[in-house]
């Protein structure tokens, strides 16, 4: 079995940096029964901070949160980057090809952090909410940026941001689909935002469901 828990995994002891530039970071599948092995497929941060540029994130999966990225207490800094087809999906107990999207942020999850993006593309991932991004009590910065085709069944199919700041500069949604489905309330297709101090401006949403 060549697939891991996480593909990346950056967890300092105490404050630091570090950087990812020109990778590519897939089959991470974070499926497994502890905490630390169900969140962040393709890269778990805790703490410190990681550069992340001319990157792509393809292709990872988790049970619970973060098929692509996972924030816990820490910040990523996203340049020229690619997350793409990250997935939530419950293997284990569902059994080979089921999937439930059980869990929130396919294509990144932030919390109690920060993610800050400039020519970022979040394209077809899918979760219960926060399809692209799923942020609580964090900090939001993004600046020509895309999000486009992402799914949810809930709330925020290209992202989902709860309380913390939200800042969006020149950004397209595009496509994004909040579903009523079988199961679910589909809202926000392109943003659903709640109790975030929100400032948006020259972004364009457009198709969104």
């Amino acid at each position: 079995d060549d697939d891991a828990y996480h593909v990346v995994t950056f967890t300092p002891f105490e404050w630091s940096y570090s950087v990812l530039d020109g990778c590519t970071i897939t089959r991470g599948m974070a499926t497994g029964l502890d905490t630390d092995e169900n969140y962040g497929g393709g890269v778990f941060i805790q703490t410190g901070a990681l550069f992340i540029n001319n990157c792509l994130i393809t292709n990872n999966q988790a049970d619970d949160r973060a098929g692509g990225i996972y924030v816990d207490g820490g910040s990523v800094f996203m340049v020229n980057t690619i997350v793409l087809d990250n997935t939530i999906e419950d293997l284990q107990s569902g059994g080979p090809g089921f999937e439930d999207w059980g869990g929130n942020g396919g294509g990144a999850y932030i919390l109690d952090g920060t993610i800050v993006g400039r020519d970022v593309v979040f394209d077809n991932n899918s979760a219960t909410s926060g399809g692209g991004v799923y942020a609580t009590n964090s900090e939001i910065w993004m600046s020509s940026c895309e999000f486009k085709n992402n799914d949810c069944f809930n709330h925020g199919a290209g992202m989902y941001a709860s309380s913390g700041t939200l800042e969006l500069y020149g950004s397209v949604f595009d496509n994004n689909r909040a579903t009523t489905g079988i199961i679910g309330h589909g809202a926000g297709g392109g943003l659903f935002a709640s109790e975030a101090v929100t400032t948006i401006k020259d972004t364009t949403f457009v198709n969104n469901m």
